[in-house]
């Protein structure tokens, strides 16, 4: 099999989370559970183990929490 080599990603912006982090973690958790999305235990655990709050909070770390809230839900 053929290696793909991908050159180094510049990034010149500082890493910045929001500070709501960990009540998006709590909230992401509620919201699929709220609809029965995580219904076997393998499930579960891919789901935590994914982190998707931690993209939401990356990717606004200014936002207010219900900035966040309404976005993770529509």
């Amino acid at each position: 099999m053929k290696q793909l080599l991908y050159p180094d990603l510049y990034c010149p912006f500082p890493s910045q989370i929001n500070k709501y982090i960990d009540i998006l973690e709590e909230y992401a958790l509620e919201w699929v559970l709220r609809f029965n999305l995580l219904a076997e235990e393998s499930t579960y655990k891919r789901f935590c183990k994914s982190k998707f709050f931690f993209l939401a909070a990356s990717a606004y770390p200014y936002s207010n929490i219900e900035e966040r809230r309404l976005q993770m839900t529509g």
